[in-house]
């Protein structure tokens, strides 16, 4: 297998403190709680199978003008998200040696809004590692690392959720990012 995801969704301390659970006291129904649990368990299996399965994915939790943004990126529409996640697929396919690409969730879990008018968003720490093809054996991974935001908003059918805005924050600059990567040619 070219990955090997670690099936890793927890809530790391100071995450628990800032955290507002679905459990709590909310102004959503059960259902609705239910329903966009349903949405985070889809996401998370989503996200972990990326860069092997990307056509495998469910494109349908995503609106079809979503937006992406990155520190390098900014794109709208889901056709286009698709075919951005495709391409980095292929990337990871052909620049890295099979089996040291993984892609880590340190955490995924539902943010309430403080608007009650917005259901509020997925947010996910993760980790994405791989040794390219042209560094030497004993050079350590290449690894960006930051933040995700999957931003909700009601779908078509009343009760159901859809994500409107993948905002993705690194942890690394763009040129760091960069300069890390040629630096291993």
């Amino acid at each position: 297998m070219f990955l090997k995801p670690r099936k890793v969704c927890t809530v790391s301390p100071p995450l628990l403190a800032r955290r507002i659970s679905m459990q709590s006291s909310s102004s959503r129904s059960v259902a609705e709680r239910k329903v966009v649990q349903e949405l985070v368990k889809k996401l998370r299996q989503d996200l972990l199978q990326q860069y092997e399965r990307p056509f495998d994915m469910d494109f349908s939790i995503y609106t079809p003008d979503l937006l992406f943004t990155d520190p390098m990126t900014q794109l709208r529409s889901r056709f286009l998200y698709r075919g951005m996640l495709v391409s980095i697929a292929a990337i990871c396919w052909t620049m890295f040696r099979p089996g040291t690409v993984s892609f880590d969730l340190d955490a995924c879990e539902f943010v309430e809004a403080d608007d009650p008018e917005s259901p509020g968003f997925i947010r996910t720490e993760f980790r994405t590692s791989g040794m390219t093809k042209w560094a030497p054996p004993d050079t350590p991974p290449f690894v960006i690392s930051g933040i995700d935001k999957f931003h909700l908003v009601e779908g078509k059918v009343p009760g159901t959720f859809q994500i409107s805005h993948h905002e993705s924050t690194w942890d690394q600059t763009p040129q760091e990012v960069t300069d890390e990567f040629l630096r291993r040619r």
